[in-house]
């Protein structure tokens, strides 16, 4: 699995992934205004009023990617409907110069953890347009929706031209810790897979050929007979 940028400096702490909402503190209102500043730029089609708007709402929550000491390279703006069992991602955004270095997937991963643990709900929904439904197919979107209508019909925002996805949380799944999740996995299938092949197993060259055969006969070839090779399979 790839070790990305955003991996690394989350590892050295150089970034962290922070939940915000309008609280009225002075760094809540930076963090929040950096997020603004970057949905603006990145989705130039949505009224910067209106962006602006939905940030600040109390009713709407935030995840911000932030370097030390509080420079927003990207984030998140969410509605939970608790009641409801689901979130409705409104702006997810990363600034253009640290794109393709991994801080989008991280990102969705914390706010999954998040969305979980502090509104136990099940679903995600949003309207994505062209350029974001690769982003979240990617994440574990799709365009089938499975969640019903009557649950959601008239909650959510509606953007003319977006599709609208959804994502049904894995239960038990910590999102966070997916990577090594799979690599763990992997690992016991290949050791599962070694107890039975001998595909690892290196043999030395061949002698014979150093005292000038030319040929050998293949039930000589160490690992050949042990990988499966008979005599019926040389016959054309």
């Amino acid at each position: 699995l790839k070790n990305t940028r955003a991996l690394q400096d989350e590892q050295v702490g150089a970034v962290r992934f922070r939940v915000v909402d309008n609280d009225s503190s002075d760094e809540s209102m930076i963090l929040l205004s950096g997020l603004k500043n970057i949905f603006q730029k990145q989705l130039p089609k949505m009224p910067k009023e209106y962006i602006a708007r939905l940030v600040y709402d109390r009713n709407h929550c935030s995840m911000a990617v932030v370097r030390h000491p509080l420079k927003v390279l990207g984030g998140m703006t969410f509605r939970p409907f608790v009641q409801r069992k689901f979130v409705e991602i409104v702006f997810c955004a990363i600034a253009t110069t640290e794109q393709d270095q991994g801080y989008g997937g991280r990102l969705m991963k914390y706010v999954m953890d998040y969305v979980r643990e502090t509104y136990h709900a099940d679903y995600f929904l949003t309207y994505a347009d062209n350029y974001a439904i690769g982003y979240f197919q990617k994440q574990g979107f799709t365009t089938e929706i499975t969640l019903d209508k009557s649950v959601w019909m008239g909650y959510i925002k509606d953007y003319d031209g977006g599709t609208i996805m959804q994502c049904k949380m894995i239960p038990k799944v910590k999102y966070r810790e997916l990577r090594n999740i799979i690599t763990a996995q992997r690992n016991a299938v290949f050791d599962k897979i070694k107890e039975n092949s001998h595909a690892h197993l290196v043999y030395p060259g061949l002698e014979a050929f150093r005292n000038g055969a030319t040929s050998v006969l293949p039930q000589k070839i160490p690992g050949l007979l042990a990988a499966g090779w008979t005599p019926d399979m040389d016959v054309r």
